[in-house]
């Protein structure tokens, strides 16, 4: 039998050529000539050839059908291409083909992770109290570098137990200890989990559709890459068999279910991880397509490269594994150890019949051999490269909500919407309101835009909880920075639609009224805009409150129908000022001091109207008028009464109005991100 590089006796050197650079070459020659590009000792004069081919733009490594033998990522190859990470294996000399480079792969350069599992243990947690057992003390260990398929009929616990590996939370119960490198798996802990990459079942639901691809490798980059990190996508791409020229402006809606798989696996590889661990990466491809992804995990395995475990149902492409994991009725282990071994130990001539007796209730239970206790890891070597920035992740959170409302499917939505109700608004004020006072429509106007920043936000985190913020989690982005891009984006979103929401008001002078004062437009604009605001906080604090997207939209109207009807223009319209609860409520609501504010505002406006406003107008003092009459109070002197100024009346006002913003503000996003932050917290403690 010949031997791989891993195992032959004397390992040999490179004399020349260490590091060497393929830039400008056409091919390179390999062997222990001393006219070779590069001298190995102990290699056949001429021992192999990297040629690069122009038409198909990849390298391509040939053997030279010398007595010694030429390894690609330790499987002997006579031709074959070249992918970025490739190892070659020559006269026990492993040289890495990376960044344009061929260097020699030294014993100490990072390499996968080994893989202990002892007495791991799972239950579903069910409405009864009870629970569902979906792993059953489960014990195996996994080497460095190795391709490991995991297998079994559906409900066997694979997609189970990839997860906890994982460190993906599971409502329910979950016991025993997961080893990563010698290292105990702490869920939560992000310094361990920068190491391992987990690529979920349903990848569409962990990718952004609006993005182009070039947009998702940016944004991946900012959130979860270290300071100063400069990855080459062109080459993530190529690693994963997608060119760059083709896809890197295509929207990621657009790719098929393969291409999805291939973007997310290439996104984990920018994070350089030593741990692969996928569920059904090839579920809804087609044959080919199955084909193809499973050859592609074999050659991201091997020596120096990573550690792949997945969980799969194809079983015609068990020959690029190296190992298999073969999992019985209840969580149980059957098998673990090569394809062909697992054929033997059931008996079984082809896999469907092993499947034929897993699914066989009347079979007796099948035990592994149980390893030993993994080895501690070696100090000095930290799990994982350094987290993302803090500033980075926030500001590429906030990016990606600001190209998600502007993307073009987004955009009329956005801002169309506020435009609509704003004239609807402005024909309704012609007929409905002509015996009506403007603080209806002005308390109109603060309702709508309270409604606009609840509708924009409830679902923002409940729609990427699961497994969009897990997953961002597991590589390291803390919940601040990201709640933060959410709050700061709703503050953002308001004064956009609170600008277009109040444009056509102004614009078309609130039913054309001769006295409409355009000098009041900052002020309407402004504050709407915070009205906005503390609806987009509302809106946080029920996404977070809320299970799923349907709970959080039957929500809604528990909190926009009390702004609505327990609000001052409602409570005040019967005969008596409500006192007690409901006057605390009516205080409590953020609707009714902005409808004070943009009356007074108005009144300030049309009394200054094309006179300037400078401060010693606003202090001025008018003649104070009866109520009822209009007519001009005196004192018994016969001169008039002077009321009080505008600044005297708004300033008030204003205080009033903004305590109200901030307390509303704060109340609702620190309920959120005390909700989000307890759902998290839950995670860990499975």
């Amino acid at each position: 039998m010949d031997e791989s590089p891993a195992t032959v006796p004397r390992r040999g050197r490179v004399l020349r050529g260490d590091g060497f650079r393929l830039e400008h070459r056409n091919s390179v020659s390999v062997g222990s000539d001393g006219g070779c590009d590069v001298v190995v000792e102990g290699a056949d004069p001429r021992h192999a050839e990297l040629r690069w081919d122009p038409d198909r733009g990849a390298w391509f490594l040939r053997d030279d059908l010398t007595p010694g033998k030429t390894y690609l990522n330790a499987d002997p190859i006579a031709d074959g291409r070249l992918f970025e990470g490739d190892v070659i294996g020559i006269a026990g000399v492993k040289l890495l083909f990376a960044g344009k480079r061929l260097r020699e792969l030294k014993p100490d350069d990072p390499r996968g992770t080994t893989v202990a599992v002892r007495g791991l243990s799972a239950s579903a947690r069910a409405r009864d109290g009870g629970g569902t057992k979906l792993l059953d003390g489960v014990s195996f260990e996994v080497e460095a570098g190795s391709f490991t398929a995991i297998l079994g009929p559906s409900g066997f616990g694979k997609s189970t137990l990839i997860q906890r590996l994982a460190g993906f939370p599971l409502d329910g119960e979950v016991r025993g200890d997961v080893f990563l490198g010698g290292e105990r798996l702490v869920p939560g802990d992000p310094r361990l989990l920068r190491s391992v990459a987990y690529l979920p079942q349903s990848v569409e639901d962990s990718l952004h559709p609006g993005l182009s691809v070039r947009e998702t490798m940016e944004d991946f980059r900012r959130c979860h890459l270290a300071p100063g990190a400069d990855p080459d996508f062109a080459a993530a791409l190529d690693a994963v068999q997608m060119k760059w020229s083709v896809f890197a402006d295509k929207p990621v809606r657009e790719l098929s279910g393969g291409e999805k798989r291939r973007l997310a696996l290439a996104l984990e590889l920018l994070r350089d991880p030593k741990l692969l661990l996928l569920d059904e990466p090839t579920a809804g491809l087609d044959p080919a397509a199955e084909a193809g992804v499973m050859a592609l995990l074999r050659r991201l395995s091997g020596p120096g490269k990573k550690t792949v475990l997945c969980a799969t149902h194809v079983l015609g492409s068990l020959a690029e594994c190296r190992n298999v994991l073969v999992m019985a009725p209840g969580g149980r282990i059957a098998f673990h150890g090569t394809p062909a071994g697992a054929l033997a130990h059931f008996g079984a001539g082809d896999w469907l019949s092993v499947y034929r007796r897993l699914s066989d209730r009347d079979c007796p239970p099948w035990k592994c051999v149980e390893p030993g206790e993994p080895a501690p890891r070696e100090p000095g070597k930290p799990n994982g490269g350094p987290a993302a920035p803090a500033r980075a992740a926030f500001a590429a959170t906030f990016a990606r909500l600001f190209r998600s409302a502007f993307r073009k499917r987004n955009l009329p939505l956005f801002a169309g919407v506020p435009v609509a109700v704003s004239l609807l608004l402005l024909l309704a004020s012609g007929s409905l309101f002509d015996d009506r006072e403007e603080g209806t429509v002005y308390f109109c106007m603060a309702v709508a835009m309270f409604w606009f920043g609840l509708s924009g936000s409830f679902r923002a985190l409940v729609s990427e909880r699961v497994p969009k913020r897990c997953l961002d989690r597991m590589r390291g982005m803390p919940l601040g920075r990201y709640f933060a891009a959410h709050v700061a984006f709703a503050l953002f979103s308001s004064f956009v639609q609170s600008l277009l929401f109040v444009l056509p008001v102004f614009a078309w002078r609130l039913g054309h009224a001769p006295d409409f004062a355009p000098g009041a437009f900052p002020a309407f604009w402004f504050d709407l805009a915070l009205v906005g605001f503390c609806g987009g906080c509302a809106g946080l604090a029920v996404s977070a409150a809320a299970k799923t997207e349907l709970y959080a939209a039957w929500s809604l109207p528990l909190v926009a129908i009390p702004v609505l009807f327990l609000s001052k223009p409602v409570l005040e319209g019967g005969r008596g000022k409500p006192s007690g609860v409901l006057r605390a409520v009516e205080c409590a609501m953020p609707t009714p001091y902005p409808q004070t504010l943009l009356e007074t505002t108005m009144d300030r406006a049309k009394a200054y109207a094309g006179t300037g406003m400078p401060l010693d107008r606003w202090r001025r003092r008018p003649d104070k008028r009866d109520p009822k009459t209009g007519a001009v109070v005196r004192d018994a002197a016969g001169k008039p009464v002077p009321d009080r100024s505008w600044s005297d009346k708004h300033v008030l006002d204003v205080l009033r109005f903004f305590a109200l913003v901030a307390g509303y503000a704060v109340v609702c996003s620190g309920l959120a991100f005390a909700l989000q932050d307890w759902r998290e917290r839950r995670w860990d403690g499975r």
